[in-house]
């Protein structure tokens, strides 16, 4: 009997607890997420990060070689003389 009223008063507790305040803003709060789960699961927060890594590459990559004067035929694909191309009617 003690146990079961003391699991009801922690549901109690739990149920009908006080919203939690904002501090902070929404950085400082992802601030707090990431450092949380990288404390809790340090294999998932990596695997995220060399995730939006390797996803976010081409939208860096090419514009840095086109600046850097480097050929980026490799995505935009080759550059065909009008001589090969065939002719329209």
């Amino acid at each position: 009997m003690r146990i079961r009223r003391r699991f009801l008063k922690y549901l109690g507790s739990v149920i009908f607890q006080k919203p939690a305040v904002r501090r902070g803003s929404m950085i400082s709060a992802a601030g707090r997420f990431f450092r949380y789960y990288m404390d809790r699961e340090p294999v998932v927060v990596a695997s995220f990060a060399l995730g939006t890594l390797g996803l976010s590459m081409p939208l860096i990559v090419v514009p840095l070689r086109r600046s850097l004067g480097y050929p980026t035929d490799q995505y935009d694909g080759p550059i065909i003389p009008e001589s090969f191309k065939p002719k329209q009617q």
